[in-house]
């Protein structure tokens, strides 16, 4: 049985036994719209319009499957775009009227671009120096169409958010590094609507301890003599060394060991309050970060006894009524001798 239906399309329906099909028109008046260009995260409406009015059922298809159809809506709205959105789209229009008819528009194919690429994470220095400043980047970039879209970054190392989180910064700068900033980075990069965020790969950094070098060891007694009961300072320093520096002050003869200090300095102090005659002797100091522990070169200090520290006693038994001058003589030699050396 053929039959004829006027509305702007002729369709012909073909009986099978007592079941009518459907015939399809490809593009009779059915359009697909999409914009172009379209990027990741762009929020795209698929339109499937026709020249009329009918009531009828959208449906829309992605590579030959449908994904939606709809007997009130002619769109399809993509809130936040992404890569595997790309593909070849089209869409369907099917009568809903016993004269049952279908068209179909033509395919477009839609490619979703890269907002921007992956960053990737650059340092200043792979193997910077304790103490020594590093500078992060996180290097990624827009296209010109979407140059107006804004970005921001974080850094991350073994896990843990650096900085206070995100910022708009691609740039991170630790103004001094420690040995336990040693770790594996990375960086990521999102679009500030939080609809398209991408990782770095990761990088290590090893920051590496500066060992210690030109130990030496002084005191602030002129000639390294101090007097019996006076206070005696030990300095210890360091040409170079990083991070904490633990020193520590020995005699050399007995070994005894006399103090010890751990501080982030090139150099140290240790004071004896009150010296004794016995304190006189060979010192050394020793300095270690982590490395082999380096020790100073033998410093002699002489402690001299009170009797001889006073310049006026020279002059009392020089004028003393009480000795020749022969004896005054030697008397001062010998409260010159008094003086001890060890």
């Amino acid at each position: 049985m053929i039959s004829s239906y006027s509305s702007s399309v002729i369709m012909v329906i073909i009986s099978l036994g007592n079941k009518p099909l459907p015939l399809n028109y490809p593009h009779h008046g059915l359009t697909l719209q999409v914009p172009s260009p379209v990027f990741e995260g762009d929020s795209i409406v698929l339109t499937c319009g026709e020249v009329n009015n009918r009531k009828k059922q959208i449906s829309f298809y992605k590579d030959g499957k449908k994904f939606s159809s709809s007997d009130e809506l002619s769109s399809f709205p993509i809130q936040s775009a992404l890569l595997s959105d790309s593909g070849i789209y089209f869409c369907t229009a099917a009568s809903k009227i016993f004269l049952r008819w279908e068209t179909s528009s033509e395919k477009v194919k839609i490619t979703v671009q890269e907002l921007f690429p992956r960053p990737v994470l650059t340092a200043s220095s792979s193997e910077p120096t304790e103490g020594s400043p590093v500078t992060l980047t996180c290097q990624t970039q827009l296209p010109p169409e979407r140059s107006h879209v804004q970005l921001r970054f974080c850094f991350f190392r073994d896990g843990q958010v650096l900085r206070s989180g995100w910022s708009s910064s691609p740039e991170l700068r630790i103004p001094a590094l420690a040995t336990e900033d040693s770790g594996s980075y990375w960086c990521q990069a999102e679009t500030v609507s939080h609809r398209i965020r991408k990782q770095s790969l990761r990088s290590q950094i090893h920051v590496r301890r500066v060992p210690i070098s030109k130990v030496s060891l002084e005191t602030q007694a002129p000639g390294g003599q101090v007097t019996e009961g006076g206070k005696l300072v030990l300095l210890c320093s360091v040409a170079e060394g990083t991070g904490n520096i633990t020193f520590s002050w020995h005699r050399e003869a007995t070994g005894t060991h006399l103090g010890k200090k751990t501080q982030g300095s090139l150099s140290a102090e240790l004071e004896i309050p009150a010296v004794k005659e016995s304190d006189g002797g060979k010192y050394l100091c020793r300095a270690d970060n982590g490395h082999d522990a380096v020790q100073s070169q033998v410093l002699n200090i002489l402690v001299r006894s009170e009797l001889c520290s006073h310049s006026s006693l020279l002059d009392v038994l020089k004028l003393s009524p009480w000795y020749p001058g022969s004896m005054r003589k030697s008397q001062v030699v010998s409260g010159i001798s008094v003086a001890k050396t060890i």
